[in-house]
C-alpha cells in the first residue's frame, strides 16, 4: 500500500538520496534519510561550539580536539563521518568549497587558529615558499626538539666508523637507532661535515 507519491532528493546531513513524500516536504519535513541523520547537529552549530579565546595576536583558538600536529580538528558528521581539520572548515564556511589539491594556509602560523581573517588559499608550492620565507623549515639544532647538534653528530659519526654500534651510540646519546642511524648515514644533519 502506498502511502503517497515520493520525490528522489539528497539527505541533508549525509548528502545520500532518498524517496521522501511529497506531502511532508510541502510542510518542512522529508529532509533526512533516517532518524540517524535527523538527530545529527549541523557542522556549522557544531563547530561554533569549538570556537575558543582570541589571543591578542587576533587568533582565534580552537577549543575542540587537536591532532598529532596540533590541528584543530571536528568529525563531518552523519553516519561515517570523517575528520575534518578545523581551519579549513572555518574557511569553507565563509567562502563555500575548497577546490581539491588547494591548502588553506596561516598568515599566523598557529595551526589551531580558526580566524578566517588569518588564513588564506594556496597550493603546495604556496606553502612551501611561506614556510622559507618564515624560516619554518628549520634544521638541526634550531628544531625545538633535537636532541643531537653538530658536534654531537660528528662525534657519534667518528665512533660508529671506530667500530661503535647503532644501539650503542643511541643510548649513549639518548636518541632512538632511528634517529641515530638517520644522522649517522646522513639522512639528516646533512649540513653537518
Amino acid at each position: 500500500m502506498s502511502r503517497g507519491k515520493t520525490i528522489l532528493k539528497p539527505c541533508e546531513t549525509c548528502g545520500n538520496l532518498f524517496h521522501a513524500l511529497l506531502k511532508e516536504t510541502r510542510h518542512g519535513h522529508g529532509r533526512f534519510c533516517s532518524r540517524k541523520c535527523r538527530h545529527v547537529v549541523p557542522l556549522e552549530t557544531r563547530f561554533e561550539r569549538h570556537i575558543g579565546q582570541v589571543t591578542q595576536d587576533g587568533c582565534v583558538l580552537w577549543s575542540g580536539h587537536l591532532d598529532k600536529d596540533g590541528y584543530g580538528i571536528i568529525n563531518s558528521g552523519g553516519s561515517g563521518g570523517k575528520l575534518l581539520r578545523a581551519h579549513r572548515v572555518a574557511y569553507q564556511l565563509k567562502y563555500g568549497s575548497i577546490d581539491k589539491g588547494s591548502h588553506i594556509l596561516h598568515t599566523c602560523d598557529n595551526r589551531a587558529c580558526v580566524n578566517v581573517d588569518h588564513l588564506f588559499i594556496g597550493d603546495q608550492a604556496t606553502n612551501n615558499r611561506d614556510m622559507t620565507v618564515k624560516k619554518r623549515n628549520v634544521k638541526g639544532i634550531a628544531v625545538w626538539r633535537a636532541k643531537l647538534d653538530p658536534e654531537k653528530v660528528s662525534l657519534c659519526r667518528q665512533k660508529y666508523s671506530e667500530g661503535a654500534s647503532i644501539s650503542q651510540l643511541a643510548s649513549q646519546f639518548s636518541v632512538t637507532n632511528r634517529t641515530m642511524s638517520a644522522a649517522i648515514f646522513r639522512q639528516s644533519w646533512k649540513h653537518v661535515n
